[in-house]
């Protein structure tokens, strides 16, 4: 028989959670709204790679969800995941997971605190365990480079934090092109080079934060 949850609008309904099968909540770091036509559409980070899992985990009889760092209510201790039904990714309240898969990704600093005051209350909760790990970011994982010794260092491009206009001028004047990216990103979200075009002016290439070109 189906375990019973509230949906996000308070409704009971099956969610597919049942009997003894095993929880896995699938930690990302934030969720996507836009519209595909006429309705609204909600996707994640790796929405395909994420679809393909909740299909292989139904297949397995493991119970999949999706959340996030702002999924956990801190003073109910209510967690609210997305299931993946056939019409998309549904809003559900979710029980706590036996298994997390974290696909947050380098975080930059501003983030880190709430997915780890999550990570710490769901453990509070209810034992878990995390899958994986992930490496700190790009300016911690250069310094180390830099740190290991010559051979590593010279491997290392230059680089500089972006602090601003007179930065990002200084840095295209020093060597005649730019490439810019997050410091906790990863699969080439949000990067952007930038480059003199032949025909004068700027040629600026990237991928937005769904990973799109433009």
């Amino acid at each position: 028989m189906p375990a019973i949850w509230r949906d996000s609008d308070g409704i009971k309904g099956a969610v597919h959670m049942r009997g003894n099968r095993s929880s896995v909540g699938v930690l990302v770091s934030d969720i996507h709204e836009g519209e595909d036509g006429r309705e609204q559409r909600r996707t994640f980070p790796e929405d395909s790679f994420l679809a393909a899992l909740s299909s292989r985990a139904e297949e397995l009889g493991v119970d999949l969800y999706v959340f996030t760092p702002g999924s956990l209510d801190p003073d109910s201790g209510i967690l609210t995941g997305y299931v993946r039904e056939s019409s998309g990714w549904s809003e559900k309240e979710v029980p706590w997971p036996a298994v997390i898969y974290d696909r947050c990704g380098p975080l930059v600093s501003g983030r880190i605190r709430p997915y780890r005051d999550t990570l710490s209350r769901l453990a509070a909760l209810q034992p878990h365990v995390v899958l994986n790990g992930w490496l700190p970011g790009k300016s911690a994982q250069y310094d180390a480079l830099r740190r290991s010794g010559a051979e590593l260092a010279e491997l290392v491009p230059p680089s500089r934090p972006l602090a601003g206009r007179q930065a990002l001028c200084e840095t295209a004047e020093s060597y005649g092109s730019l490439f810019l990216k997050p410091d906790g990103g990863m699969q080439g979200r949000g990067v952007i080079s930038a480059a003199p075009a032949a025909e004068g002016g700027w040629l600026v290439r990237g991928r937005d934060g769904g990973s799109r070109p433009f």
